[in-house]
């Protein structure tokens, strides 16, 4: 629809379902902006996966034919890593911090388990069993922006207990801490605290959130109902500024749910943005309408 294409001074959030053309939309948007005159380096077009930023730059750079000079179509993550390398230092990032692997995330948690021994976590006959569970919840923690800090705090809360659940979340904010200093002393980061780390900065930093508004005057997003609440977060400080915030996403879909992610952010898109007018991509382009009265059962 034209309304999704045209530029707009306003957040547009757009609800659409599989083969309804959501990367379509935003590359013909991304081609609008560019005849309308913003420069290729003052929009960021945000996916969930490498390999749709890459199909998605390489259609922006067919439909786009005027001269540009860097494009950022970037996943999150590759966003946030450029992001930190700038501007971290006033977070305590160091500019060459290197990204942790999988196999050194599952050995500094072996290190903090045998090191801190927490009654309920730790079983010395059987001493790795935990350590897929508690990276897993520090995972979560870090997406709903809960940091090591945070749940130290709540943990000094809880007084003596004997209710083991309990027991083992007390130990676990111990062990979120002493895994984060770690990690930290080692100058290693995990893709989640690319995130974490930037969102917490541009809420903390208000003339850093006005600076990358300047920079970005017009950011789109691709599958929106894939974003976790730390992603939803970035994006609304990167357009507080400016609120030309675009995204599309179907609210019927969401494959990413394993890590954090909701269809409840189209909606708080609209809450935070109450200004955004909601378009509905219905036609389908990809199945016969057999398929898709079977889907709709």
């Amino acid at each position: 629809p034209r309304p999704l294409v045209a530029p707009a001074r306003a957040p547009l959030p757009t609800a659409a379902r599989r083969g309804d053309g959501k990367p379509r939309v935003l590359v013909a948007r991304y081609a609008r902006l560019r005849q309308e005159g913003v420069p290729a380096d003052r929009i960021l077009l945000l996916t969930l996966a490498d390999k749709a930023a890459r199909e998605v730059l390489d259609r922006v750079e067919r439909e786009d034919y005027l001269r540009a000079g860097e494009r950022y179509v970037l996943t999150y993550h590759a966003f946030a890593q450029r992001f930190l390398q700038e501007e971290g230092w006033l977070c305590g990032i160091a500019r060459g911090y290197r990204m942790v692997s999988e196999v050194r995330k599952w050995e500094i948690m072996r290190e903090v388990l045998f090191t801190l021994r927490p009654r309920r976590l730790f079983h010395a006959q059987r001493p790795y069993e935990r350590i897929g569970d508690l990276l897993k919840l520090i995972e979560r923690a870090k997406q709903e922006l809960i940091s090591a800090p945070e749940f130290t705090r709540w943990a000094a809360t809880i007084t003596a207990t004997d209710d083991p659940a309990l027991e083992a979340q007390v130990e676990a904010a111990a062990v979120y801490a002493a895994y984060q200093d770690r990690l930290l002393a080692e100058n290693r980061l995990d893709f989640d605290d690319t995130i974490f780390y930037s969102a917490q900065l541009l809420n903390d930093e208000p003339s850093v959130a006005r600076r990358q508004g300047a920079r970005f005057e017009q950011v789109m997003v691709d599958e929106f109902q894939d974003t976790n609440y730390a992603q939803s977060r970035l994006l609304e400080r990167l357009s507080a500024s400016h609120r030309n915030l675009c995204v599309v996403g179907d609210d019927d879909q969401s494959i990413y749910k394993f890590r954090g992610a909701s269809v409840a952010n189209l909606r708080r898109c609209q809450a935070m943005f109450p200004e955004a007018a909601m378009i509905r991509l219905e036609e389908n382009y990809r199945s016969r309408g057999p398929i898709l009265r079977a889907a709709e059962r």
